[in-house]
C-alpha cells in the first residue's frame, strides 16, 4: 500500500540516479569527477564564482552578492592533453582534441 520506491515502468531521472552517490560520497571529494562523468561540467563550471563584497564599509554593502571570478569550462577540458614526452616516445599517439 505504501511504496516509496519508484515503479520499474517509470524512468529514473538523472538527478535521482546521482543522489545516492551524492549522499554517500558528499565529503569524499568526488563531486567534481561525478559532474565531469555525467557531462554536466559545462553547465556547472562555467557559472561565475560569487561571494560577498568584502570591501563594503557597512553591513548592507558587505552582504551584497558580487561576481568574484568568471571561469570557462570548454569541451576540450573533458580530456587532458597528452604530454610531449609521451608523444615523442610513441609516434602513434594523437593529441587530445583542442590541445
Amino acid at each position: 500500500k505504501y511504496s516509496f520506491l519508484p515503479l520499474a515502468s517509470q524512468p529514473m531521472k538523472e538527478s535521482q540516479s546521482s543522489s545516492p552517490n551524492n549522499n554517500e560520497l558528499s565529503f569524499e571529494g568526488q563531486r567534481y569527477w561525478d559532474i565531469r562523468r555525467m557531462k554536466l561540467a559545462g553547465d556547472y563550471f562555467s557559472r561565475p564564482i560569487r561571494g560577498w563584497n568584502i570591501t563594503g564599509s557597512d553591513t548592507d554593502s558587505f552582504y551584497q552578492v558580487k561576481n568574484i571570478f568568471y571561469r570557462d569550462f570548454l569541451i576540450k577540458d573533458y580530456l587532458w592533453p597528452i604530454s610531449q614526452n609521451e608523444m615523442l616516445r610513441n609516434p602513434n599517439l594523437v593529441q587530445s582534441p583542442g590541445w
